[in-house]
């Protein structure tokens, strides 16, 4: 691996370092804020490339890094979780996974360790799409059907009202349980106010967005009356948020 290594936020010339840039509105893109990446101490602060972190791969079915012990131990599912990995199935295969967000940068890895496949991306864009875009290369890989991402839709301001308000997620929400987010029209474009920051959706067929900060899909249902009464927020696993009526 000779392109990986530590950022110690000193005036070191790194060759070929990328520049990070964050989303700005559904479309464009702004510089992401500087930051001293020395803070990050190892959760964000090490760089590498995707050859490299192929190279990491390949390690990991060798003793060459870890024993067989290690490996068993930092593999083996505690509900979800291994050793600083996620611990799942896609489409009924094994996988070891890992990723990462930091202002500017996204990064994912997937071990099909029973198919001798790895899905590796990188991207100096702060937006969980490049991450969620693992799942379809893997598909492609595996000759599976994937659901592409389809060109904005234009909507009516109308219809962009009636998904606007207040949502409560239930206890059974993992990142933050029964927290409240806000979805608002700005201009002729919705987005989402949440305690990680504030998403533009990228309007879909039907009733359908595309979280463009996280990556996630933002499913809006309609009451047997017609009215908007919940949100369903989906990472692989969907969430439920209610509606919640304005005072």
């Amino acid at each position: 691996m000779r392109d990986t290594g530590n950022d110690s936020g000193s005036a070191e010339l790194i060759a070929d370092r990328a520049s990070g840039y964050v989303p700005a509105g559904i479309r464009d893109v702004e510089n992401a804020p500087s930051l001293n990446w020395s803070i990050k101490t190892g959760n964000g602060s090490l760089y590498s490339t995707v050859d490299d972190l192929y190279k990491w791969d390949r390690a990991l079915y060798t003793d060459k890094l870890l024993s067989s012990r290690s490996r068993q131990k930092m593999f083996t599912d505690y509900g979800g979780f291994g050793y600083g990995w996620f611990i799942r199935k896609h489409s009924g295969r094994r996988v070891t996974a890992i990723n990462g967000r930091s202002p500017g940068f996204t990064s994912s890895l997937e071990r099909f360790v029973d198919d001798d496949v790895c899905v590796i991306l990188a991207a100096n864009t702060y937006s969980g799409i490049t991450q969620s875009m693992a799942d379809d290369f893997a598909a492609l890989v595996f000759g599976e059907k994937y659901e592409p991402l389809s060109p904005p839709v234009r909507l009516d301001p109308t219809v962009l009202d009636s998904y606007t308000g207040e949502y409560r997620f239930g206890e059974d929400f993992v990142y933050n349980p029964g927290s409240i987010v806000h979805v608002e029209r700005k201009a002729n474009a919705l987005f989402m106010l949440t305690g990680g920051g504030d998403t533009y959706l990228i309007p879909q067929p039907g009733d359908k967005f595309i979280d463009r900060l996280f990556g996630g899909t933002v499913t809006f249902a309609h009451a047997p009356q017609g009215n908007v009464n919940q949100l369903t927020w989906s990472f692989g696993t969907p969430y439920v948020a209610r509606k919640r009526k304005q005072p």
